[in-house]
């Protein structure tokens, strides 16, 4: 019953995400050109301070995170997974049941990183002093420290958001709304636009974390929603923060 009613959300998921981008968007736009530009640039500006902070300092911290509290405790889950595997004969059979031992999370990022059979086989057959769970962790490695830059960015975002909101508060609340010039509401409701954009890139981090955590049949389904839409596709593949965290980790 569980599974019906999973297969049915997941079915409906790309008409919710693209229904919630258009309702998030129109409400901050809305929002936007009631507020007019100058209160809307201060909260535009404080959003992408927050994100743009969050992004950068996340990215210098997931790696020593992970190195410090997630390493090796993974590559001991990891081993004691496959333990009873045999791992002297190495065929697709095989590496099929190495795969079906290991924790859903793992198999998650398995398959998050594009890992198939060929390199799974590739690497044990070329680990020279690595263990096999060692080889395993290495696939993952990547994506478990993409998920960490995400939580930690999520969490500095809020922190940095709500530090930058009382700090202009008071600007803000001096801003006489009285008489707003078209010109300027217009102003406001672009920058409403932005702030939308820039809200959903951070939900969109939200439900990435969320699919390395759940059973694999159901991330793949929410993956496939997730491509049938057509405007949350969009912003989440195309999401600056991920792209900062990804360059300064990779550069």
């Amino acid at each position: 019953m569980l599974v019906i009613i999973e297969k049915g959300w997941c079915d409906i998921m790309n008409i919710i995400l693209d229904v919630a981008v258009i309702l998030l968007i129109f409400i901050l736009v809305y929002s936007g050109f009631k507020r007019g530009a100058v209160k809307s640039v201060v909260e535009l500006a404080g959003c992408l301070v927050s994100a743009l902070a969050a992004s950068v300092i996340s990215s210098f911290l997931s790696v020593r995170i992970y190195t410090a509290f997630f390493e090796g405790r993974i590559t001991e889950k990891i081993s004691s997974s496959i333990d009873k595997v045999d791992m002297t004969n190495l065929t697709g059979t095989s590496i099929d049941s190495v795969v079906e031992a290991l924790p859903d999370y793992v198999r998650n990022s398995l398959e998050i990183s594009g890992t198939d059979k060929t390199d799974m086989i590739n690497g044990f057959l070329e680990k020279e002093t690595l263990s096999d769970a060692q080889v395993i962790e290495g696939f993952i490695r990547p994506v478990m420290i993409k998920l960490i830059s995400v939580v930690v960015t999520i969490v500095l975002f809020a922190v940095f958001a709500a530090i930058i909101t009382l700090v202009t508060k008071s600007f803000t609340a001096a801003v006489d709304v009285a008489g707003l010039s078209i010109v300027n509401r217009l102003g406001g409701a672009f920058i409403g636009f932005a702030l939308g954009l820039t809200i959903i890139m951070m939900l969109a981090f939200i439900i990435y974390a969320l699919g390395v955590t759940l059973p694999p049949d159901l991330a793949m389904s929410v993956r496939n929603g997730i491509d049938r839409s057509y405007l949350f596709k969009l912003i989440y593949y195309i999401n600056i923060p991920e792209i900062i965290i990804n360059k300064f980790t990779t550069g």
